[in-house]
């Protein structure tokens, strides 16, 4: 390398090459964009309740699951959901790849002269159009970029069920609205300043009149305000697709009966619960949670991934040595040569069972019998778990003997208790920024790499920055100038890491290629990524392990002779399963042959452990893809676009610039 240059990073970026999206006008051709939509139809979304029926003899549907009723909403069911069409337009492209290779060339090479040209930032990406297909918006596709929307999200998500071919492909949306409908908890005016107060609002003239708009009937415009964006969001979503909805106590009971009426209580999948901070200063008691609504488009096609956390080795209580006696803590820490493996007891039962798993099972002398239910396992299998020492000897009842490294993962519920946010966590930029822990859950749980994702909310984009690591497609959708721009900024200055894409054979050669090698590395999103696999002993594959029973026939002559031999010499008898500790064996002939026993039962222990890895099944870990060293990867190609195309809406004259403007709670 030549003296005074520095060994570049490699650099590299994920593409949906294989995707593709309607090409939409830009803000230079709005003109042109009015004559192609000038004479499109409203689109219908029909609602629950009694959609075809005469608004003249109008009755709400009694027969129906209980539903909320407020102010108005008799009068909005009369007729279908209207929405009308506003196209999209695009403001601006952006590829961070591609203006970084460019500042590179610049600095690196240094044989740019003043006055060059700068190469198309965007000819990697956008596609070739001919200049009159171009100007044919809606009818032709150009290569998939993701998308940061500025508007209504009830506009913007007509506008991409009506005219740009999305309905039904969204994979997962996740959807964060207004926890309440006081102003200040939902507001930010300035990147820098995520408190609002009395004088902050005149720099977004527009949206103060939206959210004078949208609140001003209380609860009543709220929960029409959500059940709108709800019932085009299922438009959008496919089939196997998901929605989360984040919420908090003082709107989660209204938001839930929303949810059901538009996705049916039959599609629920779970409310989740997961901690937002670790205290809080209240005059009652502190509310320190929020919830997540997971509900499926059609719970039986629902397309979904069990996720894992590690578990905590302190749930482990009991110990086991390697020569199979169960010792206590203090005995482990004592004798670091029987290298214990921590264990905890599981149950052996189970409240159903057929005749092959009710019998009679002895053990260390005592006779063991299920009457209701049976056994988790017949009666070979209970042998064989004995055996491997996998049976645990409780006071009147016998139980499974589970390693905490049989499987050191735990499978997620629905409390999540690791997702604070404060001094050890992600910075918040906004003023309802959610933790990239939550969502990463919900997005790994419900999509795949390349599968769309929409946030009709996005706040400062958290969603998109979750999306862009996991590599999902996503579409960014915010009625804020400030949630846009912190959007825009945190996308184009994040830092990823690279994943290996399945397309590609995982080898630790390949994980060991440098940052300057060849693009042997840059797959094919669309194949997926390589996930962390890990291995997971059962009770079941210990069971029908046959290999457990020709290992013991093996050593227990052995076993036999030298135990029959060791209760000669010491001066009391004592059990196989009960074996002294190596420091409380005294006598010398007793140590000798008592070393000779426990190196037999050792090896017979070890070859049992290596045959139930072996035969181990293993899980996948979603939310863990193969990361390859070296490599840092930045934000895709995306767009940011917007209803208007240059223009504010109209402002009423009278805005005044207060905390004031929402509307007091409704009682």
């Amino acid at each position: 390398m030549a003296a005074g240059k520095t060994k570049k990073t490699r650099i590299e970026a994920l593409t949906h090459d294989e995707n593709t999206r309607t090409n939409i006008p830009t803000a230079e051709l709005e003109s042109l964009a009015d004559e192609s939509s000038a004479n499109l139809d409203k689109l219908r979304y029909e609602r629950r309740n009694n959609p075809d029926v005469d608004p003249d003899l109008y009755d709400r549907d009694r027969d129906l699951d209980p539903q909320l009723v407020w102010r108005g909403k008799d009068d909005e069911d009369r007729l279908p959901l209207t929405i009308d069409f506003s196209p999209v337009y695009i403001q601006e492209k952006i590829h961070p790849k591609t203006i970084i290779d460019d500042i590179r060339r610049r600095s690196y090479d240094g044989n740019v002269t003043d006055g060059e040209e700068t190469p198309n930032l965007f000819s990697e990406w956008s596609g070739e159009l001919s200049p009159d297909d171009k100007i044919e918006f809606y009818k032709h596709d150009l290569k998939w970029a993701n998308r940061l929307i500025l508007g209504d999200s009830l506009q913007v998500m007509n506008s991409l069920v009506t005219k740009e071919e999305i309905k039904g492909k969204v994979q997962c949306v996740f959807l964060d609205p207004p926890y309440g409908i006081k102003f200040n908890s939902n507001w930010q005016t300035s990147i820098g300043k995520r408190n609002s107060g009395e004088g902050d609002i005149s720099r977004e003239p527009e949206s103060i009149k939206a959210f004078r708009d949208t609140w001003k009937d209380g609860y009543n415009s709220y929960l029409s305000y959500l059940r709108d964006r709800l019932i085009v969001s299922h438009e959008l979503l496919s089939e196997t697709g998901a929605i989360f909805l984040q919420i908090g106590e003082e709107n989660f009971h209204r938001a839930k009966s929303l949810l059901d009426e538009v996705f049916g209580d039959s599609n629920c999948v779970a409310t989740i619960t997961f901690v937002k901070t670790t205290s809080q200063t209240a005059k009652y008691l502190p509310i320190v949670c929020d919830y997540i609504l997971f509900y499926a488009k059609d719970i039986t096609q629902l397309k979904y991934r069990k996720l894992y956390k590690k578990k905590d080795p302190r749930d482990s209580n009991y110990f086991m040595t390697d020569f199979g006696q169960r010792i206590s803590r203090s005995d482990a820490d004592k004798n670091p040569g029987a290298n214990a493996r921590m264990y905890s007891p599981d149950s052996l039962t189970s409240q159903s069972g057929g005749n092959t798993t009710r019998f009679e099972f002895k053990f260390r002398g005592e006779k063991f019998e299920r009457k209701i239910g049976g056994w988790k396992t017949n009666k070979k299998g209970m042998k064989r778990l004995s055996k491997a020492n996998r049976v645990h000897a409780a006071s009147n009842s016998i139980r499974y003997v589970r390693y905490f490294n049989d499987f050191e993962y735990t499978e997620i519920s629905s409390s999540w208790t690791d997702t604070t946010t404060g001094n050890f966590t992600e910075d918040k930029m906004y003023v309802v920024q959610t933790s990239e822990k939550v969502i990463s859950r919900c997005l790994c749980m419900a999509s795949d790499p390349g599968d769309i994702v929409l946030d009709p909310t996005c706040g400062s984009g958290t969603t998109g920055i979750v999306a862009e690591r996991l590599g999902r497609r996503w579409i960014l959708i915010d009625t804020s100038r400030v949630a846009i721009n912190i959007t825009r900024q945190r996308l184009m200055g994040a830092k990823y890491p690279y994943f290996a894409t399945r397309d590609i054979e995982l080898n630790d050669s390949l994980k060991k290629i440098s940052a300057n090698s060849s693009n042997l590395l840059v797959g094919n999103i669309s194949s997926g990524f390589h996930f962390q696999e890990v291995p997971r002993i059962t009770l079941r594959s210990i069971a029908n392990n046959i290999l457990i029973d020709e290992i013991d026939k093996k050593h227990m002559t052995k076993i036999n002779s030298l135990f029959e031999e060791l209760n000669n010499i010491l001066p009391e008898p004592v059990n196989l399963w009960n074996l002294p500790l190596e420091s409380n064996v005294i006598e010398a002939d007793a140590k000798i042959c008592y070393n000779k026993l426990i190196e037999v039962l050792k090896t017979k222990q070890f070859e049992i452990d290596k045959a139930i890895t072996d035969g181990a099944e293993t899980e996948t870990l979603y939310d863990s893809p193969v990361e390859v060293p070296n490599i840092i990867r930045v934000t895709g190609p995306f767009t940011v676009e917007s209803l208007s195309p240059h223009k504010m809406l109209p402002t009423d004259d009278d805005i005044t610039v207060s905390n004031e403007d929402a509307p007091p709670p409704c009682k």
